[in-house]
């Protein structure tokens, strides 16, 4: 497994554990095995459906339209990711 994807992994699980923690949770190992199948698996189609995005407009790097694009179906995380990128416009004109 790739070195970044096993590090999205592990910062995901820590995640999760922590919001167990806050909820008073408990989860069994299998379901936290079956939840890093599920972002694996997840990351993995995004990142062929962007690589496909870009390479459709003869692109070879993925931009910030190749995501608008790929999240067009979820507004309310397309709407956060937007604000991020605002976010990070501004910090670089300043």
């Amino acid at each position: 497994m790739d070195t970044e994807l096993e590090c999205i992994l592990k910062n995901c699980t820590e995640i999760c554990h922590k919001m167990l923690q806050k909820h008073k949770k408990k989860a069994t190992p299998d379901y936290l095995n079956f939840l890093d199948q599920i972002i694996k698996t997840q990351l993995e189609m995004m990142c062929y459906d962007l690589k496909a995005f870009s390479g459709h407009a003869k692109r070879s790097t993925i931009g910030i339209e190749d995501i608008k694009l790929l999240l067009r179906r979820n507004d309310d995380i397309c709407k956060l990711v937007m604000a991020n990128c605002n976010i990070c416009e501004r910090k670089k004109k300043n």
